[in-house]
């Protein structure tokens, strides 16, 4: 969105934070969500999504109090995946999700109508 807002994930905290980069201001915790969120983005409809590395779903947040919106597991080519770190964006070429998948050195590409993903890159070895 284009309201210069800055989200980032608390992990331990199991919340979202939510700053507003323009004026400078504190970051201003959101409720609390239960997550392990690694990585957040936001699509072109203004959606808001993690992954939560602890149970391997894509999940949608309410942008303006960290509230789960719904989650679903994450899979490659039918497959449950298990992420163990990850860093997350947005592709605007296919609209859907990046999620680094750190533990298997690859780039997922996801679609967040279903959480189905394909390999988008993969580390050299």
């Amino acid at each position: 969105p284009e309201d210069g807002f800055v989200y980032a994930a608390n992990a331990a905290g199991s919340r979202l934070a939510r700053m507003d980069y323009c004026d400078g201001g504190p970051p201003a915790e959101l409720a609390p969500h239960g997550r392990s969120v690694c990585g957040l983005a936001f699509n072109a409809a203004a959606e808001l999504y993690g992954v939560d590395s602890a149970a391997d779903e894509l999940v949608q947040f309410d942008p303006m109090t960290g509230m789960e919106i719904g989650a679903t597991k994450i899979t490659v080519g039918g497959n449950l995946v298990n992420i163990g770190s990850c860093g997350m964006a947005y592709e605007c070429s296919t609209g859907k999700v990046l999620v680094t998948d750190g533990p298997q050195s690859r780039v997922l590409r996801i679609d967040v109508a279903d959480a189905g993903s394909e390999v988008a890159a993969r580390a050299r070895r």
